[in-house]
């Protein structure tokens, strides 16, 4: 694998950029079968799952930063976040509204969640990411929007994943496919 681009970062005191990593390397391993011609077609077993694939982020290397470290992001003039630091930027907001103590999955709308979450994640977003220029309405109206969105597709993720129509309400909340989700948000969940 090839080497991973540098973030911007800067210190709170400093006035020099370092680097930081995007992500932790982690190995990943394939698994695959290749076709046995010797095997006749009629006992080939397929397995139920679909194509394995790495699963969420847990951006740790952003959350694990100490509290005196920034990652620069730029902004262009309508507020959105440019280069790999705003991808970066991005997929942490994804990895904050998977997590049930910000962003609970047992509301039925967004516009239902309490304004104080979303607040104290614009804050977590702060603490971690210094916007140039300065954070502005305009981009604190598309992180949001971006929060938002990321939150309703892990709520259908969750849903899609554990949804069968052979099994009622209380089997489907028993078998909870994401270790991070709270058992009794995702229970409000299966049951809407």
């Amino acid at each position: 694998m090839g080497r991973r681009k540098k973030l911007h970062t800067i210190h709170k005191n400093e006035s020099q950029v370092k680097k930081l990593p995007i992500d932790n390397s982690t190995g990943i391993t394939m698994q695959y079968q290749e076709h046995n011609p010797s095997i006749p077609e009629n006992n080939i077993q397929f397995g139920r799952g679909g194509k394995k694939t790495r699963g969420y982020t847990h951006m740790l290397d952003v959350w694990d930063m100490s509290d005196d470290e920034f990652i620069v992001v730029e902004v262009d003039a309508l507020g959105n976040p440019m280069s790999s630091e705003g991808k970066t930027l991005l997929s942490a907001i994804g990895s904050l509204v998977r997590r049930h103590q910000c962003a609970p999955i047992n509301y039925l709308s967004w516009k239902d969640m309490h304004e104080s979450n979303i607040t104290d994640m614009l804050e977590l977003i702060q603490s971690k990411f210094q916007f140039v220029p300065e954070l502005s309405e305009k981009t604190k109206r598309i992180l949001k929007d971006n929060m938002s969105n990321k939150w309703r597709q892990f709520k259908h993720d969750l849903k899609s994943k554990a949804y069968d129509a052979s099994k009622t309400e209380e089997e489907m909340a028993a078998n909870i496919p994401n270790k991070r989700v709270d058992p009794s948000q995702y229970h409000d969940l299966v049951h809407h």
